[in-house]
């Protein structure tokens, strides 16, 4: 189901207010609302606003294999660095979820800012 884009970009201000995050803003990523850092997109909201968020390799195996996340395919391609986090069907505990995933993926785009 189609989430409209503005239902999932204020589901994104909720999260980056309940995560007292800083120095970011609301950017575009193929069409849908994403958290971006000094030009890295750290995270967004897909069609049906699940999460989808870039981590280290090693983060994106250890979420699959624990069935927490589900990775990411473009085309034939799975990317490396991208999972999927469901979303849950009650808004906070959605941003409860994603929370430490999105503080940990500006973790790295910050340390990656040259």
């Amino acid at each position: 189901m189609t989430v409209p884009i503005e239902a999932r970009r204020l589901l994104l201000e909720d999260l980056i207010e309940h995560c007292r995050i800083d120095d970011v803003d609301i950017a575009t990523m193929f069409g849908s609302p994403a958290i971006r850092f000094r030009g890295r997109i750290a995270c967004f909201l897909s069609h049906d606003a699940q999460l989808i968020v870039k981590l280290t390799r090693q983060d994106t195996l250890d979420l699959i294999a624990e069935g927490r996340a589900e990775p990411v395919v473009m085309g034939a391609r799975t990317l490396k660095e991208w999972v999927t986090v469901p979303r849950l069907d009650d808004d906070r505990a959605a941003i409860e979820l994603w929370a430490p995933h999105v503080v940990t993926a500006l973790g790295y785009a910050r340390a990656n800012v040259s």
